[in-house]
Formats: C-alpha cells, structure tokens, sequence
C-alpha cells in the first residue's frame, strides 16, 4: 500500500478552564492544558489528535517536541507504525515515556486520523473492528458527595 507523504505538522497549544475546578492529593487543576496536532499529508488528507498534557507547564515543551520531531519525519510517507518505529529509533536514548511519549503519541494519533479520513471511515473499521456499545465509566473527581450527587 502505498501512503501519501508528510507535508506539514502544525502545532498549537490551548488551555481550556473547566467549568468547575478539580481537586486532586496533588493540588486544584482549573484548566485542561492541551496540545492540538494537525498532520496535513500530500494528497490533501489531514488528521488531527489532542493530547492532555497535565499542567500548562508542559503545554510549550510538548508543542516544542511535536514540531521537532514534525521536521524528523516531514516528506516521509504518513504510515503510522512506519513513523512510530523512526521516531522510537531516534528516541532510544530519551526513551518513550514522559513528556516525549505525550508528543510521540500526539504525531501517532494524528496519522491513524488521517489514514481513517483518507479511506473514510472510523478508525474502528479502518483497524477491522466494528462499533459497538461497550461498559464504561467516567471518573467525575473526588471533590465531595455533595458535588457528584
């Protein structure tokens, strides 16, 4: 199969208050610092992902390492386990957890989004699954009963 090549990786960043702040052991989280990552491939295909970064004092180092790594593989061809194996090769060192891991994953989700777009369909059909419900849950924090209830 052949994949269309990497033209662009635009980077953006944004902080997104919470309409009620979240009290955690570690501290008040009011806002949900996120990286926004757009792959635009050659054929016109774009994908997108969104990656939390946990506090705003890693939203520039993670934009900074998503638009570094955007050069490594820009006119590479947008498949995603070919770029994910070229960025781990060249990350062996730092390793792939951290805040490297968190940009690693936003090219990852990204090219996936834009290969799904590109055959249009879900990403679930795109990887030969199909829809269906599943059990969840939602933690919605633990700021007291008188605010879950």
């Amino acid at each position: 199969m052949t994949h269309p090549k990497i033209q662009a990786v635009h980077v953006r960043t944004v902080r997104v208050p919470l309409p009620v702040p979240h009290t955690t052991a570690s501290g008040t989280v009011a806002e949900s610092p996120l990286v926004l990552t757009d792959i635009e491939c050659d054929d016109g295909s774009v994908g997108h992902s969104i990656v939390f970064t946990y506090t705003p004092a890693a939203l520039k180092p993670v934009a900074d390492l998503v638009s570094g790594f955007g050069e490594w593989i820009k006119g590479d061809a947008a498949a995603p386990c070919e770029v994910e194996q070229k960025l781990a090769r060249r990350l062996r060192l730092l390793g792939p957890q951290g805040l490297t891991g968190i940009a690693v994953a936003a090219i990852d989700m990204a090219l996936w989004d834009a290969a799904a777009r590109r055959q249009q369909m879900s990403l679930t059909q795109l990887l030969g699954g199909t829809a269906k419900p599943i059990n969840a849950y939602g933690a919605i924090g633990y700021d007291g009963v008188d605010i879950c209830a």
